[in-house]
C-alpha cells in the first residue's frame, strides 16, 4: 500500500496496481481518496527508479473528481511491461489540472479497509454505440457518464448484462462512474 504524506490529503494511497488481462500497455492504479476533502480533476502517473515517467506521460486528468472516503481506479496506458514490483517507483498524484501535485510513497496502513476484489472492466473501448460493462457482482448498479469537464450527461440504474446506450454523445473521450458496494470506480473510455 503507497500513501501520500504531504498537502493535506493524507492519506490518499496506492491500493493495488495491475495490467490489464488483454492489453499489457494498459496499467490500472486503485487509489483510496482517505483525505477529509475531494479530489478535483485528479490524474495519476507513475515514474521509475531512474526519474522517467512511464505511465500517463502526458499527464490527462482522468476524470473530474474523486470523491473522498472512496476507491476509484485510474486507467491509462504504460511505456513498460511486465513490472512484478512497483515497490521501487513513484506515484505522483496531480490535483486541479496539475496545479498541486505530491509524491505517494510506499507505507502501510491498516485503519484503511479492504476493498472487494471486483475489477471492473469495459468490453468495448472506444465504442460506437453501447457500452458494456464486466467485473461487478449484484443485480444492479448506478452508473453516471460525465465529459471531461465534469457535465454530468447520462445517470441510471441498469441490471447486470444490460449495455449503456451512449449513441447520442458526440466522439471524444468520457468518464463512467460506477458505484459498486462498498467504493466509487471510474474508467474513461472514447466514443467514436
Amino acid at each position: 500500500m503507497l500513501r501520500a504524506q504531504t498537502d493535506g490529503f493524507t492519506p490518499v494511497c496506492v491500493d493495488s496496481v495491475w495490467y490489464d488481462s488483454i492489453n499489457p500497455n494498459i496499467i490500472n492504479v486503485s487509489i483510496y481518496n482517505g483525505s477529509a476533502v475531494n479530489l478535483n480533476y485528479p490524474s495519476v502517473q507513475i515514474v521509475d527508479p531512474n526519474g522517467d515517467t512511464i505511465s500517463n506521460v502526458n499527464n490527462y486528468v482522468m476524470f473530474f473528481a474523486q470523491l473522498n472516503g472512496t476507491y476509484t481506479t485510474y486507467t491509462d496506458t504504460i511505456t513498460v511491461t511486465g513490472i512484478t514490483d512497483f515497490s521501487g517507483y513513484t506515484f505522483v498524484m496531480n490535483e486541479n489540472f496539475g496545479s498541486s501535485n505530491f509524491n505517494m510513497s510506499v507505507c502501510f496502513i491498516t485503519a484503511v479497509p479492504e476493498k472487494n476484489a471486483i475489477a471492473l472492466t469495459l468490453i468495448n473501448n472506444p465504442v460506437s454505440d453501447w457500452l458494456y460493462l464486466k467485473g461487478w457482482s449484484g443485480n444492479e448498479i448506478t452508473y453516471s457518464v460525465h465529459d471531461l469537464n465534469g457535465r454530468l450527461l447520462q445517470k441510471a440504474i441498469i441490471s447486470r448484462n444490460e449495455g449503456i446506450n451512449v449513441s447520442s454523445l458526440s466522439a471524444g473521450s468520457y468518464f463512467i462512474s460506477v458505484k459498486l458496494e462498498d467504493h466509487l470506480e471510474s474508467l474513461r473510455f472514447m466514443k467514436l
